[in-house]
């Protein structure tokens, strides 16, 4: 909803239409079910953190960042519901846009199912507050969205003041109402109470990857106390003045509850990073995904950083390109024993993989998956129209990341509906069909619960049959990678070494010499000509964005690279990433007194700067905050939360073993004299 240029006119009376929307009717309890359903099927874990904070008593507006469209509202309600133990009224309405509601029978079923309608052309908020008002009243939750809309920015996106124009908005409700009268429809006897709002943050592992992993955190509810005075104090001004206060607070509250980086290489980087450390993906606890991974992004996105540093960063953004290219996870490679070395000793050769190793691993994935065959089968035959229809869907958002998901989820549903109960009346027609009423339904209830216990039997095999796929694709294109002549490998120049001098602590850290970072250094034009003549676009390509005051939106870049041709660089870049990053943490945690960035919500130490920005062609002061934290400190953290950091990984100040990472047609390990 975008914000008013000025307060909205006092709320009129409801008509019987709007009175209509503050109930909850048998379409919002399908709805309800059927997103239930789909997020339980869609995501391996889905974690509830904070769920003391929903005010189930009073009237609450959720406050929710939003960067997964329809997936947003189905995991807000999804926790809502979750965490309501009980509770009568776990319900939640949400805003609509009120074109929506001009089909009288599509109307009748958005209030039903408890929308309330929004009418965003005119700027006249007058249904949208009356019907949130009413909500409030019945001290049931609304759900919002600051950002105004769905988006796949590297942070949050600026937030519109609908939000914070209805909290305030509802106390002039409920002064228009004082003075011992009962507020229209609302419950006898009772005291209305001004709304509070509770920020919202949700955090997918990977959005648009099905059977990945969600973290839904409710934080502390924003009492409307601090603003409420300026609001209704009548000043010129004011009322605005309180609604942009009250803006900011519910910004930096989600800002502290989701991952932010300033450009996709830095969320990148950190991915890579974060994965590099927690090899395994289940490893890393959902309730603490958030501040491993927004301490990662600080880290590794230095104000002033050192040439070291900046190549380490461009070598995890590299990694995550060539791996995109590859269509391989890293998780992949850790699955099928491609292992990094726990220490680095310069006179033992790492090699790659040998042809005869990918072979066995090969093999040894097929039989390990033919084990699992007889068990998996049924369910796997049953929902190949599933996944397939689920697939198609995904692929008509491809250039859509925020979409993709729903589109995957929506076409899994919608296909779910459709074959499910065709086959259990396929069931009943030809094994379970009885004379008479009553052996009608016992057979129609006994084919619905076959076809139940069917789907519940494929949730419970879907994700370690899953892994062991994952596991047999990464391991057919290893060995296809490793196979071909070394010729056929794309000529990329060296990925930027972090050792190219002997490293220190002062070569790692400094913080003293600022130094420019580029998003890519290492990388050259995207039409630079590669093997065999040919031109390529170049993999890191579509990791490289350009900074602007906004983050630009994450633009999905699938170059038609063969994956064959990047796996001996995958592997390299692997191993130089891994031995970077933990040569750093431990350079990090070996030196006293040294500090490094943070986010305001995580530091341990927070300094205020004043600074001049330009506002409509008009330059103001403001004061920012700066965050940091202890290096020591940060290194710890990530330790006790399951980080791999070796001690002595940067083996010593020996590090001729990484000069061989630059012969690109050479395996690790081996020199050219030894060919």
């Amino acid at each position: 909803m975008s914000s008013p240029a000025s307060p909205p006119p006092s709320p009129t009376p409801a008509s019987s239409e709007t009175e209509a929307a503050s109930g909850f009717g048998i379409a919002h309890s399908i709805l309800v079910r059927l997103a239930y359903f789909a997020v339980d099927s869609f995501f391996h874990e889905i974690k509830i953190v904070g769920a003391e904070n929903i005010p189930y008593d009073e009237g609450a507006l959720l406050a929710c960042s939003h960067s997964n469209m329809a997936l947003d509202p189905a995991c807000l309600s999804y926790g809502v519901i979750k965490a309501a133990k009980g509770n009568k009224k776990p319900y939640i309405h949400y805003w609509a846009k009120n074109t929506l509601f001009t089909n009288p029978l599509f109307g009748k079923i958005l209030l039903n199912a408890g929308n309330i309608p929004v009418d965003r052309k005119t700027k006249n908020n007058q249904i949208l507050f009356r019907g949130s008002f009413e909500a409030l009243d019945h001290s049931e939750i609304v759900g919002v969205f600051p950002e105004g809309t769905s988006h796949h920015n590297s942070r949050l996106i600026p937030f519109k003041d609908g939000t914070s124009w209805t909290a305030l908005e509802y106390l002039t409700y409920l002064e228009e109402h004082r003075g011992g009268a009962k507020v229209p429809g609302g419950k006898p006897g009772a005291q209305a109470k001004a709304a509070k709002i509770v920020p919202v943050g949700i955090t997918y592992s990977d959005k648009t990857k099905y059977r990945s992993r969600v973290v839904v955190e409710y934080g502390k509810p924003i009492s409307m106390d601090e603003f409420s005075e300026e609001f209704l104090s009548g000043k010129e001004g004011a009322a605005k003045s309180a609604v942009k206060r009250l803006t900011a607070r519910i910004e930096d509250e989600i800002l502290s509850l989701t991952v932010n980086g300033e450009d996709w290489d830095s969320l990148n980087a950190a991915k890579m990073a974060r994965e590099l450390l927690w090899e395994e993906e289940e490893d890393l606890r959902m309730e603490d995904f958030k501040e491993v991974s927004q301490t990662l992004i600080d880290l590794l996105s230095h104000p002033n950083p050192t040439a070291a540093l900046s190549a380490l960063r461009s070598t995890l953004v590299s990694y995550h390109a060539y791996l995109s290219t590859a269509r391989l996870r890293n998780s992949s490679l850790s699955h099928i024993h491609v292992p990094l070395p726990s220490s680095l000793d310069p006179s033992r050769p790492i090699p790659l993989p040998s042809r005869l190793s990918t072979l066995w691993i090969l093999i040894r994935d097929i039989l390990s998956s033919l084990v699992r065959l007889p068990f998996f089968a049924l369910p796997f035959l049953v929902n190949i129209p599933i996944y397939m229809v689920g697939r198609y869907g995904a692929g008509m958002a491809a250039d859509e990341v925020e979409t993709e998901a729903q589109m995957k989820l929506a076409c899994g549903l919608l296909g779910s509906l459709l074959l499910y109960p065709l086959i259990a009346l396929s069931l009943f027609w030809g094994v379970f069909r009885m004379g008479g009423l009553t052996g009608t339904l016992v057979g129609l209830g006994t084919a619905g619960l076959c076809v139940w216990g069917l789907v519940m039997y494929h949730l419970s095999l879907i994700d370690d049959n899953y892994q062991h796929f994952q596991k047999l694709v990464a391991a057919f294109r290893i060995l296809i990678g490793i196979w071909s002549p070394r010729e056929y490998d794309l000529v990329l120049p060296p990925v930027p070494n972090p050792f190219s001098q002997s490293p220190s602590v002062g070569s790692l850290i400094n913080t003293t010499s600022p130094s420019p970072r580029s998003s890519s250094p290492s990388i050259p034009s995207p039409d630079a000509p590669l093997a065999f003549g040919r031109t390529y676009p170049h993999p890191s390509t579509a990791s490289t964005i350009h900074k602007s005051s906004l983050p630009q939106p994450y633009e999905p870049n699938k170059p038609s690279i063969p994956s064959r041709r990047l796996i001996r660089q995958v592997l390299r870049t692997r191993l130089l990433a891994s031995k970077a990053l933990e040569a750093y943490l431990v350079a990090l945690e070996t030196t006293e007194g040294e500090v490094v960035p943070s986010s305001v919500w995580l530091a341990t130490s927070v300094q205020e700067i004043e600074e001049e920005i330009e506002v409509d062609g008009v330059v103001v002061k403001r004061t920012k905050k700066v965050g940091t934290r202890e290096a020591k400190e940060v290194v710890q953290f990530l330790r006790h939360r399951g980080a791999r950091i070796v001690p002595g990984a940067a083996g010593g100040q020996d590090t001729r073993w990484l000069e061989m990472l630059e012969e690109t047609d050479a395996p690790l390990g081996e020199t050219k004299k030894e060919r």
